[in-house]
Order: structure tokens, then C-alpha cells, then sequence
């Protein structure tokens, strides 16, 4: 980054932290003032989906306008912590900084990796030890996930996790019938098996809709028993040991 570039920066992120706290003073925006962690956190979602729907669709442009809305709520949440007396934009950026440095010790230490799954090896090593808490023993392997995450994309992060552990999904049998049509789908028809995967998850959702019941949260409590019954076959195995 250029001298100049790198002073516009800082001038911008000065002038976006200045807006936030005039947004949020007394003579700024009464909606803003009253805004709370539990209220904002709902526009924070949205506006991280946007960011992604912005990518999917190959808009730069958007890309660049909706990333900017993610920040603002980083700012205005940093803003709110600050106010409370708990922590502010500085500690955000040097947190997220050290973290990152922390992480690529193949880049910023000694340390040797051969390619990117090592990489990746090293990375959730690292964060286990970052993620030390009371329930260590049983739920230090899913360390970090967040309870609010969407149903689906934590179920693809629990099932990353449990393999790094080496427990498998034992997938029961009347599922392994409904899918195995789907499991014979060769590797190389890709996007067939995309489109029909889609179509398989799209009905689950319309079917759960049609029982006046929530896909989201099904799947959420099937989340929570799966992660228990690993946690509980890790504890046996340690007792075992």
C-alpha cells in the first residue's frame, strides 16, 4: 500500500469512527442512540448475507457498497462496547491482528508447512489452544462456533470438526436409502449432483413448511444432539484410555 493510499485510510476510517459516535451522541439520531448488541445483531446477519449475495452475484461494485455496510455495523457495535466501557474499534483491530499473526506462524515465524492443508491443520490446532474454557474436556473440539450461526452452515463446520477429531457420521440406515441414488452420482457430474442436492434440500424445506415447522430449527437440534454425542463418545474413549 502507497504512503498516500495508506493516510486516506486512516483518514477514513478517523472520519467513520468520528460518525459513529455523533450518530450515537445527543445531538445525533435518536434511532442510533438506542440501539443496543441484541438489536443490532439482526442487521449484522443481514448485512453479512448481503456481502455474500453480492459475491455470488459477480457485482463489484455491490461488493464494495455492502462490505462497506458490514463495517459500519463493526464500527456502531464497537462503538456501543466502548460507551459501556468494555472495549473499542482499537482493541477490535488489534485483536483480529495479533489473532491472524498468531495463526501464520508459518509466515511470521519458523515454523514449516508444505502446502495449504497444512496450513489449515495448523490453523485449528492453534485455535483450540486459544479456546480454553470450563467445558474444555468435552467441547473444546468445537470451540468457537457460534451459537447463532445458520443451521446449515454449522452443520457443515460440526461435521469438519468431528472428522478432525476422527469420529464419523454414522448416517442411519432408512437415510442411506432415501440418498443413495444421489451417493452413486460420479465425481466428475459435479454440477448434476449440485442441482440435485439443491433440489433434495429445497423440498426438505417446502415439506418441513408444509408440517408448519421450521428447516432451521430442526436441524439446529439435530446439531446440538450430534455435537453431544460426539462430546460423549470423546469422554468415554478419555476415561477409557
Amino acid at each position: 500500500m502507497s504512503p498516500l493510499l495508506r493516510q486516506s485510510l486512516n483518514e477514513e476510517v478517523s472520519a467513520l469512527d468520528n460518525l459513529v459516535e455523533l450518530l450515537r451522541g445527543p445531538n445525533g439520531c435518536p434511532w442510533d442512540a438506542k440501539q443496543t448488541f441484541q438489536t443490532v445483531r439482526l442487521y449484522l446477519l443481514e448485512e453479512s448475507y448481503e456481502v455474500v449475495d453480492a459475491i455470488d452475484s459477480g457485482d463489484k461494485e455491490g461488493i464494495c457498497s455492502e462490505l462497506g455496510d458490514l463495517l459500519f455495523q463493526i464500527f456502531f457495535l464497537a462503538s456501543i462496547a466502548e460507551e459501556k466501557g468494555d472495549f473499542n474499534i482499537s482493541d477490535v483491530v488489534r485483536g483480529i491482528r495479533e489473532k491472524m499473526v498468531r495463526r501464520h506462524p508459518h509466515v511470521f515465524s519458523d515454523t514449516k508447512v508444505e502446502g495449504a492443508d497444512q496450513v489449515v491443520k495448523n490453523w485449528n490446532k492453534i485455535k483450540k489452544t486459544e479456546h480454553k474454557t470450563k467445558d474444555e474436556k468435552q467441547y473444546a473440539i468445537f470451540a468457537g462456533l457460534p451459537a447463532a450461526y445458520p443451521a446449515l452452515a454449522k452443520a457443515d463446520k460440526i461435521l469438519s470438526k468431528a472428522e478432525d477429531a476422527n469420529f464419523s457420521y454414522d448416517m442411519p440406515d432408512n437415510i442411506k436409502k432415501v440418498l443413495a441414488p444421489f451417493a452413486d452420482i460420479k465425481t466428475e457430474e459435479s454440477e448434476y449432483f449440485e442441482n440435485e442436492m439443491g433440489k433434495l434440500i429445497f423440498a426438505i424445506a417446502a415439506l418441513c413448511k408444509s408440517r408448519k415447522v421450521s428447516a432451521e430449527d430442526i436441524l439446529r437440534k439435530t446439531n446440538a444432539k450430534f455435537m453431544n454425542e460426539v462430546c460423549r463418545e470423546i469422554s468415554i474413549e478419555k476415561q477409557e484410555e
